[in-house]
């Protein structure tokens, strides 16, 4: 498997219980799991071996010996040291400048590394049969929504999106069968999202969920998830790099959707009308 530990890296932030606590130790052994054992581990974080071998079997594998070698090979091919630590307050411009393209960089390879392929062909599938597209995300994941709204709104696809949170919940009220119901939040846990994901559900549409890689609320609650890498740390500043995050990851799946709809001429034709007015100008 490859990419394991920036797996267990964004469990660190966005598990829940023993997976964050397990996560979390094999952080701070900087994944080096050579001398222990699957009991030693469990030992180490006050759990069974049996909850570490669940464990990597929820990564993937058939046990905790597959696991140990598989995370072993990757820390061999990773460099000593990052480049980067992160942004410290005595830190020059330039140093600053140097170090947010580095922390960019890390987090959208880390990011994409996360999506699956089936997931972002079946998400696009159902996108462009979808009868009505309702979009759900407050606060800054709005942002991000009408971002979303707004490709899909050139791509000529019934999208639908207000950033008023109760008309969200009218909304995912209102949806049935054959519609899509697409939830973006950083964290996965805000309860207006959660509330009209749960709506649409009773109601039948398909949903997809752009949030962390985790198990978080709504990743657990949509069909379809399309999950980023989210640092805690970074958010409590209030910079843009989730939603960022967000933006790239729907893009890939942007991407997707111009390749199923390459004969549709709807971003031509709003270019166009676009290109007529600035000539008029």
């Amino acid at each position: 498997m490859r990419d394991l530990m920036t797996k267990i890296d964004a469990l660190r932030y966005a598990g829940v219980g023993k997976d964050q606590r397990l996560a979390q130790t094999l952080g701070d052994l900087n994944y080096d799991i050579a001398p222990y054992s699957a009991v030693k581990l469990g030992s180490m974080c006050q759990m069974s071996n049996a909850t570490v071998v669940r464990f990597a079997q929820r990564l993937g594998f058939n046990g905790y010996a597959d696991f140990k070698v598989a995370l072993l090979a990757e820390l061999r091919q990773q460099p000593a040291m990052p480049i980067f630590q992160g942004l410290e307050a005595e830190d020059d411009t330039q140093s600053m400048i140097a170090k947010s393209a580095q922390l960019f960089s890390q987090h959208i390879e880390s990011s994409l590394k996360l999506l699956e392929a089936e997931v972002v062909e079946q998400a696009a599938e159902v996108i462009t049969r979808a009868n009505k597209i309702v979009l759900l995300g407050v606060g800054s994941s709005a942002v991000v929504a009408n971002d979303i709204f707004n490709k899909l709104l050139r791509l000529n696809l019934p999208v639908q999106f207000t950033p008023d949170a109760h008309l969200q919940l009218a909304c995912s009220n209102l949806v049935a069968e054959g519609d899509v119901v697409i939830a973006v939040s950083a964290r996965g846990e805000t309860k207006e999202v959660i509330c009209a994901l749960q709506n649409s559900r009773r109601k039948g549409a398909v949903s997809i969920g752009l949030t962390r890689f985790g198990r978080d609320t709504v990743g657990q609650l949509v069909d379809l998830h399309l999950p980023f890498r989210y640092n805690e740390d970074h958010s409590q500043m209030g910079v843009v790099t989730s939603q960022v995050m967000q933006m790239i990851t729907f893009d890939v799946l942007f991407y997707k959707l111009n390749a199923l709809l390459k004969d549709h001429q709807a971003i031509a034709n709003g270019q166009e009308a676009v290109n007529q007015y600035i000539k008029g100008q």
